[in-house]
């Protein structure tokens, strides 16, 4: 069991210290994915170039904050902040996509595709990872993700012939998939700090329980000391108040019966006389 703790503990440490695809971007990704799916199912005056347009200055402003809290705070020290890389690749992207509008509009519904395949796909990892930690929601998550996975899969191959169930199958499955990512990355926050302050609590309480049987074993210990000074003392005394027989003055069972049958020789030899 405690091998089991410390492995998802190695797992929850590794996922802090390697940012790239962290908790904190895919809530970003599932918060642009609820507004998207949102703005496009009840406000269809805004079009999907104002969409992307919108999306790559998001793109850019966040990649430049990468960049800037990599520096300020001291994070090129740490051997596995990739913050100045994921910064940059964000920023360049941001950049093409820009430049390249028209295109970036003809392939949406694809590039969407792809992002809620990869949040899925983080999404049954984060199940997994709530089983290994025993919550009983596991199961659900598991199954939601999955569903999702397989729907931006229809998404990506696109099955439809009629072009506007198609734009209205997308819309519902981005604004879905985008608030299913968004309550399963809070979830598993939470569920991490209970497990973390759980375990916690278990340490206390077995370091608290081991000071508690050591401290009686050195009372047993010094309590069995003095009593088995006074009973080798008790011992001594008897021994030195046993009387102690000479042996001058044992009898012994040939020499008794020897002495006796010389008397009755004796007895006899008178008697004859």
């Amino acid at each position: 069991m405690r091998k089991k703790e410390e492995k998802v503990q190695e797992d929850v440490q590794a996922k802090k210290s390697t940012s790239l695809l962290g908790p904190g971007l895919i809530c970003i990704m599932s918060l642009l994915l609820a507004g998207i799916g949102a703005i496009l199912l009840f406000v269809p005056q805004i079009t999907v170039e104002y969409i992307c347009y919108t999306v790559c200055g998001v793109v850019i402003i966040v990649g430049i904050y990468m960049i800037v809290h990599y520096f300020m705070t001291d994070a090129y020290r740490n051997l596995n902040a990739y913050g100045f890389s994921e910064g940059t690749l964000l920023v360049a992207l941001g950049i093409c996509g820009l430049l390249r509008i028209s295109d970036l509009v003809a392939v949406f519904y694809t590039v969407m595709a792809l992002v809620l395949i990869l949040c899925s796909v983080v999404q049954l990892q984060s199940a997994l990872d709530l089983r290994r930690m025993g919550d009983v929601l596991w199961i659900l998550f598991l199954i939601l993700s999955a569903a999702l996975l397989i729907c931006s899969m229809v998404m990506l191959i696109n099955p439809f012939e009629d072009p506007a169930k198609q734009m209205l199958f997308c819309h519902y499955l981005i604004l879905i998939g985008g608030a299913l990512g968004l309550i399963n990355m809070i979830y598993l926050a939470i569920r991490l700090k209970i497990y973390e302050k759980s375990k916690k609590k278990k340490e206390q309480k077995a370091e608290n329980q081991l000071r508690e049987d050591v401290r009686k074993e050195l009372e047993e210990e010094a309590g069995a000391s003095p009593q088995a000074k006074r009973t080798a003392g008790a011992e001594t005394d008897a021994q030195a108040v046993a009387p102690q027989t000479p042996e001058s003055e044992e009898t012994h069972p040939e020499e008794q019966t020897a002495g006796e049958a010389s008397n009755d020789k004796s007895d006899f030899e008178d008697w004859i006389q």
